[in-house]
């Protein structure tokens, strides 16, 4: 019956509904007693705050030694090196952009004047067969005048 007292005790506790009388049953419980495997956790983390409560008012230090740095610094000229071949590869980017558009341009412009000089020699030849039509049914006439 105890044991279960206790275990009511403690989800109280993780839930912050004790009350300082119940928190000190459940420490003097579990200081007093060989807990079970269960509550091995339970123990550990009173003893933790005995722990810590004892060390009130006292100044504590931590160290650690550190071997090797966690992250190693790159030297200047390789992050200099790195920047210069991002800033290289996007104004040739820029400098491609620029080109194929001026290339299209260009392209757009020629095929512009090659339609403009396919349609003026369309309208000579037009004028010329319009003129050879004119040849041909004038020799038409002359030789239907003259039988």
């Amino acid at each position: 019956m105890e044991k279960d007292k206790i275990e009511a005790l403690l989800e109280k506790y993780w839930n912050a509904e004790t009350t300082l009388e119940e928190e000190r049953v459940v420490k003097q419980y579990l200081e007093s007693n060989d807990p079970e495997e269960k509550l091995m956790p339970e123990k550990e983390w009173f003893g933790a705050v005995s722990d810590f409560k004892s060390l009130e008012g006292k100044t504590v230090g931590f160290s650690a030694a550190i071997d090797k740095p966690l992250i190693k610094r790159m030297p200047l000229a390789v992050v200099l090196k790195i920047a210069a071949s991002i800033l290289l590869v996007i104004a040739a980017s820029f400098w491609l952009v620029s080109y194929r558009s001026a290339l299209a341009e260009r392209d757009l412009a020629l095929q512009k004047k090659v339609e403009a000089d396919l349609f003026s020699i369309s309208k000579t030849l037009n004028q010329a067969n319009t003129g050879l039509n004119e040849i041909i049914k004038f020799k038409s006439d002359v030789k239907t005048q003259n039988d």
